[in-house]
């Protein structure tokens, strides 16, 4: 029952989706499951024709109207055949944008969750299938369709057969509810193996097939001569993936010759009662021919009716990933009444304060962050420095609000960043992620994506990072697409280039903090030497917080901020810290002293 209820509440939400879905569904499940009719009926006219008089006319009318028919019912189905088909994958694109737009709008740190990345890849699954047909979106409405007609057809054929005699419906009900139901055993002990096993087996086949064909790896398959260790994987994989295959299929072989030996002697018993009651002169010739095509026809439709059920079965882990998820809590919205938009000037100004901020990673037992408290004044640089795993990172996801802090508060110019309209906020505080992504797209789109930018701004910027004489040599300027995977003639940037034009989307924005998180990483040290040098010159009296394993980089900031196991050790200026002899002048005269020894 909670497989027809989740059925039927999908079918009203793609009714929704498209108005006209369910009208042409419950056309063509009416016409298939009344299409057996057009047969038997003139069957048995024409036999009954000829078993009354030679009535060449009366055949040749019946022919000519059943042929019409026929016809006439090829002509609408092809026609409702392909409407479906379109509005089927019209529906079936929309759930899959829904999924895709539920991910933007899960909150950031649930997506670092593992859990949360396997159940949005298993719902994904259902729309864009891999390995077996019953992951497949499309198929399952094309299963649900079939048994629809063909539980109707079994109906129609019953009281048929029921009106000619009740005995001849009874074997084909007992016996082809045991070969169904031995059929279903087998076929979910099948399924048991393939989702249990097989799928896992396959997604892990398919990442080292990406491996072996993924340019992004080609470098380390080459250089660590990985190829073999990648073949000896897929090999075993694809022998496990071989072994599971015969051992669902030995056993759904062997149960179902049994289940359809049980159905053939169900038909078997129908036809001599048939031959039996048309020898005794019970029904006519006529009724015999027909009848023998209503058999034929009501088996076939009970294998039908029970595999489409199977298949729905099956899908049905995938259907309810999709609802799950779909269902995962979003992100907190702040009541439109509640929230506070931030005055156009207030973007290119703003205090950042932390007040006792505490927080601790879904599951874990440790703070991450324990009670830290900072202010940085409108204009100031701050730089955060520390050893990995010390909070530099989770400081800047709260700041940005990907995280929301387990105690304390956050103020931007003293209001409460929970209570500031999410979008207003995002353009008053910006970031460039030490694994920043380049999209497929114009260098432009890039830089603004939906945001106008003036033409002299938008180089103004590229100058001031060292872009504009790449970006002017490229074919078409800015509207030049970058990458060469989506676009033809798509131009490939460095990976110095590409973290250039990274730090240049960023000031290009209107944003009162800039926060930049070792946006020098993979620059020459000349031109890292002039990012420092212009570094308040780029953000142009912008308050910024710059994260740097370089100690050098410091020096440029205004002030300092030590972090270690979740609490800030020491803060203050470069002199003051290296006269303080502390952790931040141990880091540093370690760092300089490498330098001397290399140099």
């Amino acid at each position: 029952m909670k497989k027809i209820s989740y059925i039927l509440r999908l079918y009203r939400k793609m009714g929704r989706i498209d108005r006209g879905f369910l009208p042409n569904l419950a056309a063509l499940v009416i016409l298939d499951s009344l299409h057996p009719l057009n047969g038997v009926y003139f069957l048995y006219y024409i036999v009954r024709s000829l078993e009354t008089g030679l009535n060449l006319r009366a055949v040749s009318l019946g022919l000519c109207l059943m042929g019409g028919i026929e016809l006439l019912y090829y002509l609408a189905m092809k026609k409702l055949r392909s409407v479906n088909r379109v509005k089927s994958m019209n529906i079936r694109n929309q759930l899959a944008m829904e999924l895709q737009q539920k991910t933007i709008r899960l909150p950031f740190q649930e997506l670092e969750n593992p859990e949360t990345t396997l159940a949005q890849k298993k719902a994904l699954e259902i729309f864009y299938p891999t390995q077996a047909e019953y992951m497949d979106f499309l198929n399952v409405l094309n299963c649900v369709q079939v048994m629809l007609f063909s539980v109707l057809q079994l109906l129609v054929l019953s009281v048929l057969l029921f009106c000619i005699h009740w005995t001849l419906v009874l074997p084909l009900l007992l016996l082809g509810t045991v070969s169904l139901w031995l059929y279903t055993i087998a076929g979910d002990k099948k399924f048991r193996v393939w989702d249990k096993e097989l799928v896992a087996i396959g997604r892990k086949l398919s990442y080292f097939q990406e491996l072996a064909t993924n340019f992004s790896y080609a470098k380390e398959v080459r250089l660590y001569a990985m190829g073999g260790w990648i073949v000896s994987k897929m090999k075993g994989l694809t022998s496990s993936y071989i072994k599971g295959i015969r051992k669902s299929v030995l056993h759904f072989s062997l149960v179902g010759i049994l289940s359809s030996l049980l159905l053939v002697l169900g038909t078997g018993i129908s036809f001599l009662r048939l031959g039996q009651l048309t020898w005794l002169g019970v029904i006519h010739a006529a009724d015999f021919v027909s009848c023998v095509n209503v058999v034929r026809t009501f088996e076939a439709s009970m294998v039908r009716a029970v595999e489409a059920y199977m298949t729905i079965g099956q899908a049905m882990s995938y259907l309810q990933a999709y609802r799950q998820y779909m269902d995962f809590p979003e992100s907190p919205r702040v009541p439109r009444t509640g929230q506070r938009l931030l005055p156009p000037g207030e973007r290119a100004q703003g205090e950042i304060r932390f007040e006792h901020v505490s927080f601790r990673y879904p599951g874990a037992e440790d703070y991450t962050l324990k009670d830290v408290s900072f202010c940085i004044k409108p204009g100031e640089k701050v730089a955060l420095v520390g050893e990995n795993g010390s909070g530099k990172t989770t400081i800047i996801k709260l700041l940005l609000r990907l995280y929301r802090p387990e105690e304390g508060k956050i103020y931007w110019n003293g209001l409460d960043i929970s209570t500031l309209a999410l979008s207003d906020y995002r353009k008053a505080v910006t970031a460039v992620f030490q694994d920043f992504k380049i999209l497929e797209d114009t260098a432009r789109n890039n830089l603004c994506f939906s945001e106008q930018q003036p033409e002299e701004r938008i180089w103004e910027v590229l100058e001031e990072t060292g872009m504009r004489e790449k970006v002017q040599s490229l074919p078409l300027g800015l509207d030049s697409y970058l990458g060469k995977t989506m676009y033809e003639g798509g131009q490939e940037l460095s990976g110095g280039e590409k973290q250039k034009l990274a730090i240049a989307r960023v000031l290009l924005r209107d944003a009162g903090m800039v926060v930049m998180d070792e946006p020098t990483a993979m620059l020459s040290p000349r031109v890292e030497y002039e990012i420092y040098t212009h570094f308040s010159q780029l953000v142009k009296g912008r308050s910024a917080i710059y994260i740097s394993h370089r100690m050098s980089s410091c020096r440029f900031c205004d002030w300092i901020m030590v972090l270690s196991g979740g609490v800030i050790r020491e803060k203050g200026t470069h002199e003051e810290l290296m006269a303080l002899d502390g952790e931040y002048c141990g880091m540093y005269t370690a760092q300089a002293k490498f330098y001397e020894e290399i140099g």
